[in-house]
């Protein structure tokens, strides 16, 4: 179940049951945790937990490099990569990514 919406138009008599996927769903969990650090105006260093995550996992370096700059670049960064893996102009939409960060 992705949204309460659903439970409307389904045919579910177990309305605690419906209650509690809709709790437990990691999508309305990460509303949570966002909603959270936007009240208390926690910093999270994700780029610092992530190269911590993969230095203790013992991650590749070379993969652990790509990982954390992935994750501290702008959400847009991913365009490129999916305009490669779709067979779209990724240069393109690299360039359009660094033009629009800078």
């Amino acid at each position: 179940m992705w949204t309460a919406g659903i439970a409307y138009f389904t045919s579910s008599a177990d309305w605690k049951g419906t209650f509690k996927k809709l709790v437990k769903n990691p999508c309305i969990i990460a509303v949570y945790i966002g909603f959270f650090l936007m009240l208390t105006q926690f910093q999270l260093l994700l780029p610092g937990l992530v190269f911590l995550g993969c230095a203790l996992l013992h991650i590749d370096p070379l993969l652990t490099g790509v990982s954390v700059l992935l994750v501290g670049m702008p959400v847009g960064s991913t365009a490129p990569i999916l305009a490669a893996k779709y067979g779209g102009d990724y240069i393109f939409a690299g360039k359009c990514v660094i033009l629009s960060t800078v």
